[in-house]
């Protein structure tokens, strides 16, 4: 029984991938949206199907999922949370494997359910969350920091030390020589950090000509900003 299912799984993945290669090759005019719209809500749906076997499989240690997976450690410990974070959330779950949720909606609930009280509060009125989990995600953004605060104010005093327990910082250097830096911190800290570097990329800016405006994005003003900053500490 269980290699027939594991055979379906295997045929089912072929087929679709062999029907989206086709049609990305030589998509049908004026329908290249709408391909784009049922691969999306695809992955979304699989991303579901996946966390559910993760929880499933029971080992949440990035470690382990960064080596066993082939994902970076990054990817990892963002799966490991959404593992953790989500896991009372069964209504949420049903609605992403169904695609009437998207997963990344679902990912930036993770991400807002970073303390234990909120994960508590969510878990008790569920039915919030799986409503502002339909919402577009500019929206949705804003809701769940209202949402947030709300039970942060509830919870009381404890709830900047234990986003401060949760920070983090790690580094990875992938095969193409560049490095991934991926950091998580509380807000005070995450104030600080973002205050230092838009000064830094607004001291700057104020300093170049309009024709040297073009020559980085904004994110590579950051990224400049913050290797500045360093080499200034260093000095």
């Amino acid at each position: 029984m269980e290699d027939t299912l594991l055979t379906a799984l295997r045929h089912a993945a072929d087929a679709v991938l062999e029907a989206a290669g086709k049609f990305a090759a030589d998509p049908p005019p004026n329908e290249v949206d709408f391909g784009i719209g049922v691969l999306t809500g695809l992955i979304s749906r699989l991303e579901g199907f996946r966390l559910r076997l993760l929880r499933t499989r029971g080992v949440v240690d990035r470690t382990v999922l960064s080596a066993e997976l082939g994902v970076t450690r990054g990817e990892a410990a963002q799966l490991a949370r959404q593992i953790e974070r989500l896991a009372g959330l069964i209504a949420l779950q049903a609605g992403i494997e169904t695609g009437a949720l998207s997963f990344s909606n679902a990912a930036m609930i993770a991400d807002t359910l970073n303390t234990p009280a909120r994960i508590a509060a969510a878990s008790k009125d569920e039915a919030t969350i799986v409503q502002l989990a339909g919402l577009p995600a500019a929206q949705l953004f804003r809701a769940l920091d209202r949402w947030g605060r709300l039970v942060d104010q509830a919870a009381g005093d404890d709830t900047d030390s234990d986003l401060r327990s949760q920070r983090s910082l790690d580094t990875m250097k992938r095969a193409s020589g560049m490095t991934e830096i991926t950091a998580r911190l509380d807000p005070e800290s995450a104030d600080i950090v973002n205050t230092a570097i838009d000064a830094k990329v607004n001291a700057e800016w104020e300093h170049e000509s309009e024709s040297e405006h073009a020559e980085r994005t904004a994110t590579q003003r950051r990224a400049d900003a913050l290797r500045s900053i360093c080499n200034d500490w260093l000095n």
